[in-house]
């Protein structure tokens, strides 16, 4: 496991540690969780990216 350091302004701090209270976490939970949220969307971008390169690569074969 991995130890990363944040330095954040006052003002974000706040921000994250409303965040975590509202949905009753500690920040560092929160900020974990927000992580895998942002790691699984940028997931299926990518194979949402593929999934149309491919389809396109398969319609100008079919054209040419």
């Amino acid at each position: 496991m991995s130890t990363f350091t944040l330095t954040v302004d006052d003002e974000r701090a706040q921000q994250l540690r409303d965040a975590a209270a509202s949905v009753g976490i500690t920040v560092e939970d929160f900020l974990k969780r927000e992580i895998d949220v942002l790691l699984e969307h940028r997931r299926k971008v990518k194979r949402a990216i593929a999934e149309t390169l491919q389809e396109d690569a398969e319609v100008y074969r079919r054209l040419a």
